[in-house]
């Protein structure tokens, strides 16, 4: 998916809460099929907020500007000759602003949501976290044992040396 970028201000005046130009001069392309029938160019999305993250307004932004990604968007997936040719999406989300507040704009918004489903994460942490722990949660796993058993080996070096009375095998030790 494209990127959101927020970008933070100080500002009280509304009318200068706007991007500027040097901001997106450069910004990365997108290029994705998502549900077109060959690849799209899609620019970051963009925006300005107080606290620089996303509020509820923000929020329902991003999932609008999701779904014109997908004109092919179906509350069910509807298959021919083995090719899924629409169906619905899923966006994993954190629980911030807007995501399942009981505001009725947002209550409006997620039954107009037909086809989206928003996947709940973890409180106050980004979505990209709980994934990368979970892909590599066995990379993690070997490097840690990996890491104890070195630890587990020097400890048994040190030992040896201080039974011989030395420190990292030659170093005496002095009697106190």
């Amino acid at each position: 998916m494209p990127p959101v970028l927020i970008y933070e201000t100080k500002s009280t005046n509304k009318d200068n809460m706007r991007i500027k130009p040097s901001w997106v001069s450069g910004l990365p392309e997108v290029v994705g099929w998502w549900g077109f029938d060959e690849k799209t160019v899609v620019d970051s999305h963009i925006a300005v907020r107080k606290k620089g993250s996303k509020d509820e307004t923000l929020f329902i932004s991003t999932v609008l500007f999701y779904k014109s990604l997908y004109p092919n968007l179906a509350p069910r997936f509807k298959w021919e000759g083995g090719k899924i040719v629409e169906g619905p999406i899923f966006i994993k989300t954190d629980s911030g602003p807007g995501r399942n507040c009981k505001s009725e704009r947002a209550l409006k918004f997620q039954q107009d949501m037909q086809g989206v489903h928003l996947g709940p994460g973890l409180l106050n942490t980004t979505s990209c976290n709980q994934e990368m722990d979970d892909w590599f949660q066995d990379f993690k796993g070997k490097t840690d044992a990996q890491a104890q058993d070195i630890f587990e080996e020097k400890t048994y070096e040190y030992a040896v040396s201080l039974k011989h009375g030395k420190v990292d095998g030659e170093t005496e030790l002095k009697s106190a």
